[in-house]
Order: C-alpha cells, then sequence, then structure tokens
C-alpha cells in the first residue's frame, strides 16, 4: 500500500490537504483520522486525501471506529460489507439513508472491540488478587468511551460472559474491580476499586476510580435486594447516578 500510494507520510498528508501541523494533530487526536504502522513510520491512509469522498462524513464514520486497532479500521472502511450489496463504507458515504445505517453498524462493530469486565472478591481488598478466582465476575463488549459505570452495569445485567452463573448470596463484604481490555490484547486496565461492606441493608462503599486516583466514601439504602449481585448492581446504579 505504501508503494502505491495508498499509505502517505505526515508531511504528504498536511501538504495535500493545506492543514499545519496543530491542525492535524487535532484530527488525530479526536480520531478523525487514524495512523497505520508500517515498519515503525507512522503512515496515513491516503483516503484521506481523497477529493472524491464526501470528507465531512469520513471523518464523523473514523470517529465512531476508534475502539478498533488503526489496521482493523483501515480494513473496515475499504472491505465490503456482506448486508449491503457487497459495498465498502466508502462508498456508502453519499447517501443519507445508507450513512445512518452504516453509522449504527460502525458503532455496534467498534465495541467489539473492548470489554469492559466486573470481577467481584470476598473481603476489602485494595488490588485484585491475582492468586484468587473472583467469587463472581461478568463481561460485555462495548464503547471503552461510554461512562464508566454506564459500563460496568451493563457488564452486570447482561450476562453475556458470566461466571458463575449463581454466585453466592451470603457475602456481605466484598470487593468489586473494574477492567477494561483491548480484544487482542492480553493485558486488562483497572478502571476502579469498590469496596463494599453491608450492613442491615445499608452498603457503605469506598471508591476509587482510576481516572483520578481518589478514594471517596458513599453509603447506599440496599433495601429490598436478594444476595451478592443484586447488592452489586444496587451500588453501581447508584455511583451512575452521581456526578
Amino acid at each position: 500500500m505504501t508503494s502505491q500510494d495508498e499509505l502517505l507520510t505526515l508531511d504528504e498528508c498536511r501538504k495535500s490537504l493545506d492543514v499545519t501541523e496543530e491542525q492535524l494533530a487535532q484530527l488525530l487526536h479526536d480520531g478523525s483520522f487514524f495512523l497505520v504502522d508500517v515498519d515503525h513510520v507512522p503512515r496515513l491512509p491516503a483516503l484521506f486525501v481523497d477529493s472524491t469522498l464526501n470528507r465531512n462524513r469520513l471523518l464523523k464514520l473514523c470517529r465512531f471506529i476508534v475502539p478498533a486497532p488503526p489496521a482493523s479500521r483501515l480494513d473496515f472502511l475499504i472491505s465490503p460489507q456482506g448486508g449491503h450489496s457487497s459495498r465498502s463504507p466508502l462508498e456508502m458515504l453519499e447517501d443519507s439513508q445508507d450513512f445512518r445505517e452504516l453509522l449504527k453498524e460502525a458503532m455496534a462493530w467498534a465495541a467489539g472491540w473492548s470489554r469492559t469486565t466486573v470481577s467481584v472478591y470476598q473481603g476489602v481488598n485494595a488490588a485484585r488478587p491475582d492468586a484468587v478466582e473472583p467469587i463472581y465476575a461478568a463481561s460485555t463488549e462495548i464503547d471503552p468511551r461510554r461512562r464508566l459505570w454506564k459500563r460496568s452495569l451493563q457488564a452486570l445485567l447482561l450476562h453475556e460472559y458470566e461466571l458463575p452463573m449463581s454466585p453466592g448470596s451470603d457475602v456481605d463484604r466484598f470487593t468489586l474491580f473494574v477492567e477494561q481490555q483491548t480484544i487482542g490484547d492480553t493485558t486488562r486496565k483497572v478502571e476502579a476499586c469498590v469496596q463494599v461492606s453491608v450492613d442491615n441493608g445499608t452498603a457503605t462503599v469506598e471508591v476509587k476510580a482510576a481516572s483520578d486516583g481518589v478514594m471517596c466514601s458513599k453509603t447506599f439504602s440496599c433495601g429490598e435486594v436478594d444476595g451478592l449481585l443484586d447488592i452489586a448492581k444496587h451500588v453501581v446504579s447508584g455511583l451512575m447516578r452521581m456526578r
């Protein structure tokens, strides 16, 4: 692709578009553009300088597919999509109805590249115990740009990936860890640690989110709940409603 000028250097792209280095950097930062690594040299797909394409719609589409790796994003853009008469997304930019449907598909496709996992461990833990199996874990494939607690609650509600199917119900002190993982990457990034203690229907919660690293305390009335999973859902729902 490089030899056929389908991948350009940053300077070639900047000159073709007549933009400054700062403007190009901003397009890369917000996901409108993306780079493909070729032998440790960043290259920009030439489709971004193609004047025959609807560039505004192309850049919007690219922002929807940010969770996927760059090479996969490029493959998505140029490959035929089976549900649309074997047309590629690039061929679906002009028609407004096609484009609306394309954005829905792009959002679903991109979400499949990232997984949010909620793991529950017995007792109060400051860090995820590596040598101990969680008493409950649930995962969902969801766009990592969605809010932390919304992703966490969806993992607990959807039962897409769940172990065990029926967690213990008599645990009154547990720690919930929220982790995000890019599909294909074995590492999982811890985004939050939630320590929960339940006494007489009241949950005292200590929360540490990776975004700010600050521990804060909250108290929730659990009301009528049925076991650990219901308490976890109740706590995460409360956190989601908070600013």
